[in-house]
């Protein structure tokens, strides 16, 4: 029982003292997995990933080219719902029709461009 103890203290104690991100100059990209349309919906998108932030401090830019410029930011109002992992929106109607790519950029760190269609 006392080695289990002296283990868990000594655990903690090593933890506390472990460096932060922060401090070791790692930094988090926002990264993307998939795209899809919500079922029966041509115009609403659920986009899945990691890191995602959240709607406040993030925006999701459609129609960028693959260096992840350009393109058009879609507006707060058309946020239906944003996790950390899943951002559910709705195209923008004034939006064109077609294929190009969306990113996603969260405080000031963009993903990767994400290959991205859609029809009306």
């Amino acid at each position: 029982m006392k080695r289990v103890i002296a283990l868990s203290l000594l655990t903690l104690i090593l933890g506390a003292c472990a460096p932060k991100a922060a401090e070791t100059g790692v930094t988090i990209y926002p990264q993307i997995y998939q795209v899809s349309p919500i079922e029966n919906n041509k115009q609403q998108f659920t986009l899945q990933g990691r890191y995602l932030g959240s709607s406040s401090s993030g925006v999701i830019r459609i129609g960028a080219n693959e260096n992840g410029e350009g393109g058009f930011v879609v507006p707060k109002e058309n946020i239906v719902s944003w996790t950390e992992s899943k951002i559910v929106f709705n195209v923008p109607s004034n939006l064109t029709p077609g294929g190009s790519f969306i990113i996603v950029e969260v405080a000031g760190k963009r993903s990767f461009s994400f290959p991205f269609s859609f029809t009306r």
